[in-house]
């Protein structure tokens, strides 16, 4: 899933249910359920591409997710720490798996996280027809705000 995705599925549930303790499993489960769905994301085809194309392509899709979290959660109220929280927790599961796939960190716990995310979760579809359940899953949530 694209970051948005996730972050947007962890905000909305930090804001509905503000106790971390309850949304903190709630969010890093719904990260693996959501990878389950087959999806087109960045990562798609990343070990073809030049590791710095790689690095800014994850940086805009980690700022357009924040940024449009801010705009749908924040925009004009206090700053919520809970909600930031959520989102963060909402794409734990990813960076997690970052040393594994691009240090090439092949030893315990990251090489163990990179395979269950991979190997058992995440199912790939390819572009456009990946971006549909997103939407989809985008627009439910703007209708659940």
């Amino acid at each position: 899933m694209l970051v948005v995705t996730h972050a947007l599925v962890g905000g909305l549930i930090a804001s509905k249910i503000p106790n971390p303790v309850v949304f903190s499993p709630l969010i890093i489960t719904s990260h693996f359920l959501l990878d389950r769905i087959p999806h087109w994301d960045l990562g798609t085809g990343f070990r073809k591409r030049k590791k710095i194309i790689n690095f800014f392509l994850g940086w805009a899709d980690l700022i357009s997710a924040i940024g449009i979290c801010w705009f749908i959660f924040q925009k004009n109220l206090p700053f919520n720490p809970l909600l930031w929280t959520g989102v963060f927790f909402s794409l734990l599961p990813d960076f997690l798996e970052f040393p594994a796939l691009f240090l090439n960190w092949k030893f315990f716990p990251f090489d163990k996280l990179e395979l269950i995310h991979s190997q058992i979760f995440h199912r790939k579809t390819k572009f456009p027809q990946g971006l549909i359940p997103q939407v989809l899953i985008i627009a439910g949530i703007l209708l659940l705000v």
